[in-house]
């Protein structure tokens, strides 16, 4: 059952309520046994777009928080700290001006718009050091983009595909012309700043994402990949504080974590692509 534990949390979400029940109590009880294994395919599961599979994933993993509240505590803090390098603000962000110039070119004009509020939005919380540093370094462009798109107001431009903006005919359309104008070149100016900072990023330091992780010793949780059952669990003893980046096109990050068995080993974080993609050529 353990083998074929990700096929069966898939029937979470099953349309018959009787299997979906008896699913959830299978998966808890595998969980409750073999969490080394599972816990963070659940928290996979808990953030998925189908909301059924998401709340039974979210259900499970609090029935084991009010049992063992040591692992999803781990888990938690290993799953939010991986996510923040995963895709940093810098490379968000310029997946974002790519976004909004491929609207730009097919004229649509509100989605440039709502895809750049969408980066005033994602930085006004930062979560960690790495991500305030980015702020404090950007804030005066992140403040010129928010006035830009205060200024803007749609007009009929957005719902025409080929419309002379060079002669405009009203103020309205003068004003949005003027403002998508502006934007891009926000875009144009800080995808070729930040790119550069991505491409000169070499390394990512623990501490500036997750002191708390940085800092923590000897895991309850064993060795992502090496449990088995009825073998002794070689726990997590550190992550090691400094992330390679590697020099490619989605620039995956280098994780190596020391095991209770004295062994460092080495993973691959990835936020670009289909990881089961990889995970099927691998297999």
């Amino acid at each position: 059952l353990l083998q074929a534990s990700s096929q069966i949390m898939i029937q979470l979400s099953h349309k018959n309520p009787r299997v979906r029940e008896f699913t959830n109590d299978l998966v808890f009880s595998l969980l409750e046994v073999h969490y080394h294994s599972m816990v963070f395919t659940l928290f996979v599961l808990k953030y998925s777009r189908n909301a059924a599979r998401a709340n039974a994933a979210t259900t499970i993993i609090n029935r084991l928080l009010s049992k063992q509240p040591e692992v999803i505590e781990e888990g938690t803090l290993i799953r939010n700290a991986m996510v923040r390098p995963a895709v940093t603000w810098h490379e968000k962000i310029v997946q974002k001006i790519s976004d909004a110039t491929a609207h730009y070119q097919q004229h649509n004009y509100n989605r440039v718009v709502n895809v750049l509020r969408s980066i005033v939005v994602m930085v006004s919380e930062p979560q960690c050091e790495m991500q305030r540093q980015f702020l404090k370094q950007y804030s005066n462009n992140i403040h010129f983009l928010n006035q830009i798109l205060k200024m803007y107001r749609p007009s009929r431009l957005n719902q025409l595909k080929n419309t002379d903006e060079s002669n405009p005919k009203t103020l309205s359309d003068r004003r949005s012309i003027n403002c998508i104008n502006q934007l891009m070149s926000w875009c144009e100016n800080m995808e070729e700043v930040i790119s550069e900072e991505v491409k000169r990023t070499k390394t990512i330091m623990l501490s500036t994402i997750s002191k708390e992780l940085n800092d923590k010793e000897n895991f309850v949780l064993a060795v992502p990949g090496t449990y088995k059952p009825n073998s002794p669990v070689n726990h997590i003893k550190y992550f090691v504080g400094q992330f390679s980046v590697m020099q490619s096109k989605q620039s995956p990050k280098d994780v190596i974590i020391k095991g209770e068995d004295g062994v460092f080993y080495q993973y691959l974080l990835k936020g670009h692509e289909d990881l089961r993609l990889d995970e099927r050529i691998m297999q």
